[in-house]
This record gives C-alpha cells, sequence and structure tokens, in this order.
C-alpha cells in the first residue's frame, strides 16, 4: 500500500482530493494539510510515499515546499495539483511525477495515478525503504539515527558541539590540539585535552546507542569523522567543491541547494569556532538566490524570482541587495502595492539595522513607481 500527504491552503479542495484518492486501489491518505509548515513537521513521522501539492499557497509555495520535503525525505515523490498552467516548467525542475490541472476530477485521478504506478515500476509491497542517519545544519542543528524519528539527544551540550564541528571538518584528520583550542579556548592545555577525551568518548557511546553508521577515527593523536550520514552542510560543500565554485553549477543544481538553505548554520547555537564558516555560507546561499532570480527574469518566470528574493529576505533581513532587486522586479512588473510595502521594509532595515540612507537610484526608482 503506497501512502500519501495532501497539502493545499483551501478546505474544499483538500477534502476533495482526500476523496479522490482514497478511491484508488493502493493508496491511502495518510496526511491532510492546510498549512505547508505542518506537513514540514510531520512529514519524517508519517513516512508518506506520495505528496500531492497546490503550487499557490501563501508564505510558503508548493514548489518551495516539495524541495523543503524532499530535503526530510529524500524518496518522497512529488504531484502537484493547481490552478495554473504557468508553472509547470518549475515543477518538472523539482523533478515532479506529474501535474494536475484544477478542478480535478475521478478520472483525471485514475488517470495520474495509473501514470504514477508505471513510472515507478514496481508494487509498493516488494520495496524495502532502508534509512539512514541524517544531520539538519542550516536552520538549526539535529542529528537523525536511522532508527527514530526523534534527533539524538546528547548527554552534554559539549559533546552536542563536537559533533557540529567534526561534521564541518568531515574527513579531514584534526589534531586533538586544534579541537580542544576551538571548544575549549582559553583553557590549561591539560584541562582541555581531559575535556576532549570525554567528550569523544560520550559522543562514540551516543553514535552507538543510536546505529549511526559512523566512525570516530583516532590515530597518533588526531581525530576524523567519517561514514554514512546524509548532511545537508557537506552535501551543499561538496557540491561547490565539486563544481569548482558557484560559477560552475547548473541550474537544476543551484536550485538544489538552494533549497537547503532554511536559516543560518546550526541555527541559534553561536559556537565562536563556527561564525566564519556562518557568514560565508549565508554569502554563498545570497549569491545562489540572486543568481537563481536572474535566471528566472530571463526565463520569463517573474514569481519564481519574487519567491527566491523574499526568501533570501526573510532570512537575512539585512540583505540589501536582494531587497534592491526585489524592488526592481516589482518595479518592472508595475505592481506598486508590493513595492511600497518592501521599500517600507527596505527603507526601515537601512536606518535600524545598518545606519544608512537609502541610495539615489531607489529613491528614483520609487519616484517612477509613485508617478506611473
Amino acid at each position: 500500500m503506497w501512502k500519501a500527504i495532501i497539502v493545499d491552503d483551501e478546505k474544499p479542495a483538500l477534502q476533495l482530493m482526500s476523496k479522490l484518492l482514497s478511491e484508488q486501489a493502493d493508496l491511502s491518505v495518510v496526511g491532510k494539510f492546510i498549512r505547508p509548515d505542518e506537513a514540514l513537521e510531520q512529514v519524517v513521522a508519517l513516512e508518506p510515499d506520495l505528496a500531492f501539492l497546490d503550487i499557490e499557497m501563501p508564505g510558503m509555495s508548493g514548489l518551495e515546499l516539495a524541495s523543503h520535503l524532499v530535503d526530510r525525505l529524500p524518496q518522497l515523490e512529488i504531484i502537484f495539483v493547481t490552478a495554473y498552467k504557468d508553472y509547470a516548467l518549475e515543477a518538472f525542475r523539482v523533478h515532479a511525477l506529474d501535474y494536475l490541472l484544477k478542478p480535478v476530477g475521478s478520472a483525471e485521478i485514475a488517470s495520474s495515478w495509473e501514470r504514477v504506478r508505471r513510472r515507478l515500476g514496481h508494487d509498493k509491497t516488494s520495496v524495502e525503504t532502508v534509512k539512514v542517519a541524517s544531520s539538519t545544519c542550516f536552520g538549526r542543528f539535529e542529528v537523525f539515527g536511522p532508527r527514530s524519528n526523534d534527533p539524538v539527544h546528547f548527554s552534554t551540550a559539549k559533546v552536542e558541539e563536537l559533533m557540529a564541528f567534526m561534521l564541518v571538518h568531515r574527513d579531514i584528520k584534526m589534531s586533538k590540539w586544534e579541537i580542544s583550542e576551538q571548544l575549549w579556548p582559553g583553557s590549561d592545555p591539560d584541562k582541555a585535552e581531559q575535556n576532549l577525551h570525554t567528550a569523544i568518548y560520550r559522543l562514540k557511546k551516543s553514535i552507538v546507542e543510536h546505529a549511526i553508521d559512523i566512525q570516530l577515527e583516532v590515530e597518533r593523536g588526531t581525530y576524523r569523522l567519517s561514514g554514512n550520514l546524509i548532511c545537508d552542510f557537506n552535501v551543499f560543500e561538496r557540491t561547490i567543491e565539486r563544481q569548482s565554485g558557484l560559477d560552475g553549477l547548473s541550474l537544476d543544481e543551484t536550485e538544489k541547494l538552494f533549497a537547503l538553505y532554511r536559516g543560518p548554520l546550526f541555527g541559534n547555537k553561536d559556537y565562536l569556532w563556527s561564525q566564519s564558516i556562518k557568514e560565508r555560507v549565508k554569502r554563498h546561499f545570497s549569491l545562489l538566490g540572486r543568481g537563481l532570480a536572474y535566471a528566472y527574469l530571463e526565463a520569463g518566470s517573474g514569481s519564481s524570482a519574487k519567491e527566491t528574493l523574499q526568501k533570501l529576505i526573510e532570512l537575512d533581513f539585512c540583505d540589501e541587495e536582494s531587497f534592491e532587486l526585489l524592488l526592481e522586479t516589482y518595479a518592472h512588473f508595475k505592481e506598486r502595492a508590493s513595492f511600497i510595502q518592501y521599500f517600507e521594509r527596505y527603507e526601515r532595515m537601512l536606518e535600524e539595522e545598518l545606519g544608512l540612507k537609502v541610495k539615489p537610484r531607489m529613491l528614483e526608482l520609487r519616484n517612477q513607481v509613485m508617478n506611473d
């Protein structure tokens, strides 16, 4: 039996989809959500095989939601259900299995379900899902073992920080002195080394208890973390390294990497050693997002460009360049109300956060919009 979730901000449409899907053979609806954030919170626990998503939703579009869902559940297949045919290109960029136009009825759902089953090419009863450990570093820091949907609870905050440090330096041999200086700065060297040995012991114990398939190797005063664990930060860094920088990324790779970013590295955990890494990653994501916005504008997809820039601003309220590009986009599409709303936020951010005045060219743009 295949399992599906439905996300649609309109309750009647949600109920209709649930009814239509429940009529299909070998398909069970395990979750119905009006709010995208609720679907994100529960998708790992529900373990659906399919997600039927509306695209036009307030706060988070179905396209953005699809990327976040697949980040948390890589085997999830996406089917979009929308009243707007203009999103077909963006839908298949996130590898959607199907794209249905509202209004949908029994015939459309039955036909789609048959297409989906043919594309998947196997019976659900014959498939075993192999779960692996994972870690989320963007927006928060959590580690999940393969046996539980709850994050690992480390014995102390320092053990958790050690795990974060080793993940950032994954597959690199780190000397005990370097780790000690970073995690216990200013401490007596002997005391710091003792603290490190204790934290290493406790971290290894947590790894074994939660059946996480990673190894913390010790060799001549060095430590190295390796193994089978999916980590969003590692995926981000290695993709950029493999393509020799941001300029070497394809559009598809850029979209996938940008979808990984759900906030600052490690969220609100202010590890001193991570500050420079956090700033570098944030700068890279800003460049990725603006590059995507330009690509979408060139392709004629203004809605995708605006959604991308809005996400950048929500994640970093002081992103001046993204504010300006979003304002220029609103001006280009003559969206006066949205321009005024974001210009006020932009002006307030400059004055209150950065102590700056609005640039003359942006004031001129505002005057043009107001006079049109």
